[in-house]
């Protein structure tokens, strides 16, 4: 029964790995976005553009966050079921 908590915790971790990597996509096709209509006002010459920098700075902070909480779960589950799959062998 152990074994198979352990199994469950590591692939859980590959798994969460998976759901960052999707909500990463998502978080970096809006920051995307965000970036292009700051550049399209500022060839507009829009006068404020205080609101857009900033929902553009805390969305490119957020993709860098799940990048790497993405990359630590991933390696972490791998790492989890090599060792727990070495054992049985």
């Amino acid at each position: 029964m152990e074994n198979i908590v352990k199994e469950v915790f590591w692939t859980s971790r590959a798994l969460i790995s998976i759901v960052l990597g999707v909500i990463l996509n998502f978080s970096r096709v809006y920051d995307f976005k965000l970036t292009l209509k700051k550049i399209k006002e500022e060839l507009n010459n829009e006068k404020d553009l205080s609101k857009l920098k900033c929902m553009s700075k805390v969305f490119g902070k957020i993709t860098w966050c799940l990048f790497y909480s993405q990359i630590f779960t991933f390696l972490t589950g791998t790492f989890g079921i090599s060792i727990f799959n070495i054992q049985f062998i």
